[in-house]
């Protein structure tokens, strides 16, 4: 028989839900923050934009990441359809993850733009940026895949997936946990 007290799952639950609203309520807060900047709000409320060093702290402060939609690499036969759905795809992963993911509406003036992972991080207010290629002929296919560091002002990760078309969510799901063990390296 064991002299240790009983410990109750209540309270343990009651952390994990405590936890929870914290953080819930924190990404709400940087949420409203960017979305105020970008919507003009704060011009209307006639409170000044966040600089671009307010805007870094926010970065840093929480794991921001911007999905630019993936290109599709000339003289593949890859679908534009299949191309769609593995972007969604990865940024609603990452999303899932706990990450602030900037995707769609947001990203879509940088979709096959000559702009650096900089320009895009700095007007999306995010640290991070991936960026890729879908190629493949056949039933080949291939998502060659690059992480940005905007702080490091450099590339954390690159790497190329291969796989077929039958095995297109696999390999999804192996550039979104290659992606997940290097920002959980970087951030320690």
């Amino acid at each position: 028989m064991s002299t240790e007290p009983n410990r109750s799952r209540g309270g343990l639950v009651l952390g994990a839900v405590a936890g929870a609203f914290v953080a819930v309520f924190v990404a709400g807060i940087v949420f409203v923050s960017v979305w105020a900047d970008r919507s003009g709000l704060r011009e209307r409320l006639d409170v000044p934009a966040l600089t671009a060093e307010e805007r870094l702290a926010e970065a840093l402060e929480a794991p921001s990441l911007a999905v630019v939609p993936l290109s599709i690499d000339a003289g593949s036969d890859v679908d534009v359809a299949l191309v769609e759905v593995l972007s969604k795809g990865i940024a609603d992963r990452l999303s899932e993850q706990g990450l602030r993911v900037a995707y769609g509406d947001d990203v879509a003036p940088f979709r096959d733009k000559d702009v650096t992972a900089a320009e895009v991080a700095e007007a999306l207010g995010v640290r991070y940026v991936f960026i890729g290629a879908v190629g493949g002929i056949g039933e080949e296919i291939r998502i060659d895949a690059t992480l940005h560091d905007a702080v490091l002002g450099m590339s954390v990760f690159r790497g190329s997936f291969y796989g077929d078309r039958m095995t297109v969510a696999s390999l999804h799901q192996e550039v979104v946990n290659s992606l997940l063990v290097v920002l959980n390296n970087i951030r320690g």
